[in-house]
């Protein structure tokens, strides 16, 4: 085993993966699992702005190519364990967990605001 394994799993650094993350077939959906799942912690939600979200990716494509794609995945809803909302106003994505109420609460209250300020 290498150092950084070795340590990681001494300080218990290392988050499970879901079982459906081996399915989705985008290495871009596997990239935003990833960078999800580190960030969420337990939050009820998590959102990160296009442009940091492009830089954490490593995308090889245009900022306006990413952004176009990541707005197709939200919208294809396959993440798993996450649910992604993109924020037009913001430029940014929000990543819901979908479990838990708290996660659950949190995802409502923003779609009721984002009605009243539509």
């Amino acid at each position: 085993l290498s150092d950084w394994l070795y340590n990681a799993v001494l300080g218990t650094e290392l988050l499970t993966i879901n079982r459906e993350y081996f399915r989705l077939r985008g290495g871009l959906e596997r990239r935003l699992y990833e960078i999800a799942r580190k960030h969420y912690g337990s939050q009820a939600k998590w959102s990160v702005g296009i442009d940091k979200l492009y830089e954490k990716s490593g995308a090889k494509c245009t900022e306006k190519l990413f952004k176009s794609r990541v707005k197709k995945i939200a919208s294809a809803n396959v993440l798993p364990d996450y649910s992604m909302s993109f924020v037009a106003e913001k430029s940014q994505m929000i990543f819901y967990n979908r479990k838990g109420k708290k996660a659950a609460k949190a995802q409502f209250n923003d779609q009721v605001q984002m009605l009243f300020n539509a």
